[in-house]
């Protein structure tokens, strides 16, 4: 009975050493005061980096989508002064405009979450971090 438990017990310590086995795991796990300082220099970098591109990726993205609306303007001015052929392709390009600009919004979140999740966790290291340069200080 003993000897069954010791190895369910060595089974679920080596799945959950398993689940945890990225910097980045241990971080939403326990927090960044588990974790070393080198782990979380690289984790601020990656973050920082992650941000960047994400706001980049979600800006254009929505602009997209803001200024689709023109291609009808201006697909309705093309069809006004009668340029049918340009005024239903630039009236076509108006749907496939919207749906690429959900399509990107979707995949970011789908791939890389929320914005704020990031944030949080950026100002959590950054904190850590300051915290240890602090105590670092004290001590020397």
């Amino acid at each position: 009975m003993m000897k069954h438990l010791d190895q369910e017990l060595d089974l679920l310590a080596a799945q959950f050493s398993k689940e945890l086995a990225t910097s980045e795991q241990q971080l939403m796990a326990l927090g960044a005061a588990h974790l070393p300082t080198s782990d979380l220099l690289r984790l601020q970098g990656k973050y920082s980096e992650r941000i960047e591109s994400y706001s980049l990726w979600q800006r254009r993205f929505l602009n997209l989508a803001m200024w689709s609306p023109a291609l009808l303007v201006a697909g309705a001015l093309l069809f006004w002064i009668g340029s049918l052929k340009l005024a239903l392709l630039v009236l076509s390009a108006f749907p496939v405009s919207l749906l690429l600009a959900g399509w990107g919004i979707y995949s970011l979140y789908n791939n890389y979450g929320t914005l704020n999740q990031h944030e949080e966790w950026l100002d959590a290291i950054e904190e850590e971090l300051r915290k240890r340069n602090m105590d670092k200080k004290k001590r020397g």
